[in-house]
């Protein structure tokens, strides 16, 4: 794990919620004077089709069926460190010396949610990316924390041997205070797009991280904060990320 300071942390689809379908009322015809027209015969009723069950491999505790979104794409996010290019989907960091590089989304939410996008490190030798979630009581976003939040950190650093790419997870207290609480092997490439989900539970501590639909980490009892106000992208070196979204679970 790298120095605090001044370097960086070494480190479905959507199913869009079904719709209850709408009662038709018709109004009942006037009687006439000759002779009483025949009552209308209610429309039918459509019903919503049934959501089709999941395969069971890598979902989450929290149902994805009724998944509200929060936020998409880009455009909202505020560049605050590094040299970022923002698109409607995409955003890239192409600054190769910074090691605290972020893209910040003012978002107040709170409650189960769900955090994904597409990432990958261009970057070479030490890079990682990651998201910091439910951000609270955020300082200045220029340090090498980010206020009181969860980091999800994809690290890969060969100085020391090993090229593999590993899953760090950091309690971050305010713009100084960071630390790794825990870590997980992975056999993916942060040099290769992949597709990240995170699942938070602040209620139960629960985190979820799910790497291209397999779950690659599950813990309980973490410290979650129950409202953030933003939500918080960030790279060491050069890295790209598409199709981001923010979802509301049950």
């Amino acid at each position: 794990m790298p120095e605090p300071v001044p370097e960086a942390p070494s480190a479905a689809p959507e199913e869009k919620p079904v719709a209850e379908g709408a009662s038709v009322a018709e109004a009942a015809p006037e009687p006439s004077a000759v002779a009483e027209a025949p009552a209308a015969e209610p429309a039918p009723v459509a019903e919503a089709p049934a959501a089709e069950p999941g395969t069971g491999v890598g979902e989450s505790d929290l149902a994805a069926s009724v998944a509200q979104p929060l936020a998409a794409g880009f455009v909202a996010f505020r560049r605050e460190l590094g040299d970022w290019t923002i698109g409607e989907e995409n955003a890239a960091q192409n600054d190769p010396e910074s090691y605290f590089a972020k893209l910040a989304l003012p978002l107040r939410i709170g409650g189960s949610l769900r955090y994904s996008f597409s990432a990958r490190s261009t970057g070479k030798g030490w890079v990682g990316f990651g998201i910091h979630v439910l951000v609270a009581k955020v300082g200045t976003h220029r340090g090498y924390g980010e206020g009181s939040s969860t980091l999800v950190w994809l690290s890969r650093d060969p100085r020391g041997g090993d090229p593999a790419t590993r899953l760090q997870i950091y309690r971050s207290r305010n713009d100084v205070d960071m630390s790794i609480v825990d870590e997980a092997a992975t056999d993916i490439s942060a040099l290769e797009r992949n597709r990240f989900e995170i699942d938070v539970d602040p209620a139960a501590g629960l985190l979820v991280v799910r790497v291209n639909d397999r779950e690659a980490y599950r813990k309980t009892g973490l410290f979650l904060e129950p409202l953030g106000d933003y939500v918080v992208l960030r790279a060491l070196d050069r890295a790209e990320f598409s199709d981001f979204r923010v979802e509301a679970l049950p």
